[in-house]
């Protein structure tokens, strides 16, 4: 197998899963890719989609992507390099990028367009049927993959549906491929991360009936994919050898785990890295990124490039939205930014700091306070930072004609997380509207407890937020309120330990082992039940004393009028 891009020739997890994909026999349970924060999934999908492509002339692959601008991404590391005449990617005569048909032409990168079909009108449109099946790879949003059986195409003409960020769809959304497409020869391939960023679902009924719970995590959490108890075991699931590179690496041909971590400084890796990953991601980015901050005046401890900045600010509302903010943690990270960009040691351009925080008010206001310190610095939600994004060259750029457009991925040299939330009061609104840090575990390696609490702040949109640091992470908070989630509680332990917390001291002991169960919000718990009950009573008085008032109203009225 002669690979097409060389970066994947000493990377072992990716050529594994390469190989198991091109040698999936026809009707294969569905192969899953799973790939933790920066272990380069997107391009291990591609690298197979074009190995496929090349191992069976008849093969023909339906790519998919939860958004547009994650299709975009797999389209651009599909289509040929112009300006490379041994490029074995694919022309337009071979791929096909589709956009529904609401989507209008300046909606979409200018160098997108020879691989799409389009009207007079400036609409996008499908081709004829006999075009469309001679493409050999048709890329597009999961949401409209059922256009092709909608025109008449027949199931079983793609022999692959792949679906990259697959655990950041929803079942019904993976499933308008599968269920449209899909006949019992078509090979299924999804890659993703269940310990990250899942489907957004809004609707409280949704969640509660499992649609919050991806194709892809159901599959994981089933036995065949049980990577502890059955991968690579015999027995439970067969155990393939497959030549790779003149070796033989033995695997399970139901799942195949990257391990190896091409974005992040160990520090940040380490603790998400043994809380979801078992310790079994392996630190490999460039040592000249991830060590550019150590020494560094922003570091308590100088070979420790994570902060936590305690900060017991407050936490408000404006009257028409009902959103949070925090003016505190907006001038703490502020000075940090301010500070990143004076420093002539490290030469920090906005382009290499991103912020994340959980409510639209306060990246509104975040980007408010840095304009015209830092117009150029990423400010979103940590769903904002998560994948990459394709975004067209400048006109006059020299490269225009060769790379009309680059990747751009979201992780940034640095990150700085805003946690917003102050009040432990606002807690249980957080937890019924599954919203905020403390809110939502995801967000934390998206970071959840056993309890719902547990499971709204830790479940996983936190490590993404942290994963996205490659050189330094900076994370302002109040640790009062964070430190109510045992997830939230050991990460604060980890970076305590390591002498990286900086404002006010810690308040309970990090020596002491963390109770999973949780509990730690049970005063606050108990505080808020009373202060309601008191509020209830209060309120049940006034409903008697008015009643009292109208009885003796309609009673004494007609003697006292004839006074």
């Amino acid at each position: 197998m002669k690979l097409i891009n060389p970066l994947l020739s000493s990377k072992v997890p990716q050529l594994q899963a390469v190989a198991s994909i091109v040698t999936l026999r026809p009707g294969s349970p569905p192969f899953i890719v799973f790939g933790p924060p920066g272990t380069g999934k997107t391009i291990t999908i591609v690298e197979a989609i074009l190995q496929v492509l090349e191992a069976d002339p008849r093969a023909r692959i339906l790519a998919c992507a939860p958004s547009n601008s994650a299709a975009d991404l797999i389209a651009s590391r599909l289509r040929v390099d112009r300006m490379n005449r041994e490029d074995r990617k694919l022309n337009m005569n071979q791929l096909f990028r589709f956009y529904t048909l609401s989507c209008f032409k300046n909606q979409v990168p200018d160098d997108f367009l020879p691989f799409t079909a389009t009207l007079p009108d400036g609409h996008f449109t499908v081709p004829p049927m006999h075009k469309l099946q001679d493409y050999r790879v048709v890329v597009l949003a999961c949401v409209s993959a059922s256009f092709s059986a909608g025109i008449g195409m027949v199931r079983g003409h793609f022999t692959h549906i792949c679906i990259d960020g697959a655990s950041q769809a929803t079942e019904p959304e993976a499933f308008v491929s599968i269920k449209t497409m899909a006949d019992s020869n078509t090979n299924i391939i999804l890659s993703g991360d269940p310990k990250q960023l899942g489907p957004i679902v809004r609707s409280a009924i949704a969640r509660d009936l499992g649609l919050e719970k991806s194709y892809l995590e159901r599959l994981m959490d089933s036995e065949p994919y049980d990577l502890k108890n059955s991968y690579g075991k015999s027995g439970s699931v067969a155990v393939f050898q497959i030549p790779i590179m003149s070796a033989y690496w033995t695997f399970s041909p139901s799942v195949v785990k990257l391990v190896k971590n091409f974005r992040s400084h160990d520090a940040i890796l380490k603790f998400p890295n043994q809380t979801f990953y078992e310790n079994e991601l392996q630190q490999c980015a460039q040592s000249s990124v991830i060590n550019a901050y150590l020494d560094s005046s922003y570091l308590p401890s100088k070979k420790f490039p994570v902060v936590f900045h305690a900060v017991a600010g407050k936490d408000d509302r404006e009257a028409s939205s009902p959103s949070f903010f925090n003016i505190d943690e907006i001038t703490q990270i502020k000075s940090y930014v301010q500070r990143l960009k004076s420093d002539r040691a490290f030469r920090t351009a906005d382009k290499d700091i991103g912020i994340i925080a959980p409510y639209h008010a306060q990246c509104v206001k975040l980007r408010a306070a840095l304009r015209n310190v830092a117009d150029d610095v990423k400010i979103g939600s940590v769903e904002e930072f998560q994948g990459q994004v394709c975004q067209p060259l400048i006109s006059s750029h020299p490269l225009r004609e060769a790379y009309p457009f680059i990747v751009c991925t979201q992780e940034r040299k640095i990150i700085l997380i805003s946690t917003v939330r102050s009040s432990k009061e606002f807690v249980e609104y957080d937890l019924k509207h599954t919203l905020g840090f403390v809110a939502n575990p995801r967000r934390f390696n998206g970071m959840s407890t056993l309890s719902l609490f547990r499971r709204i702040l830790t479940e996983k949109p936190h490590l993404v937020a942290v994963t996205k640091a490659q050189a330094l992470l900076i994370i302002v908070g109040d640790p009062q309120v964070l430190s109510l989630d045992p997830l939230w509680r050991s990460f604060l332990n980890y970076i305590y330990l390591q002498s990286g917390w900086t404002g006010p001291d810690i308040t309970w002991d990090p020596n002491i082992p963390v109770d999973e169960a949780g509990g730690y919000d049970k005063d606050v718990r108990q505080t808020v039940t009373l202060d309601m009950n008191k509020f209830a009573r209060r309120m049940e008085g006034l409903a008697l004393a008015d009643v009292d008032e109208d009885l003796d109203a309609n009673v004494d009225r007609p003697w006292r009028d004839v006074e």
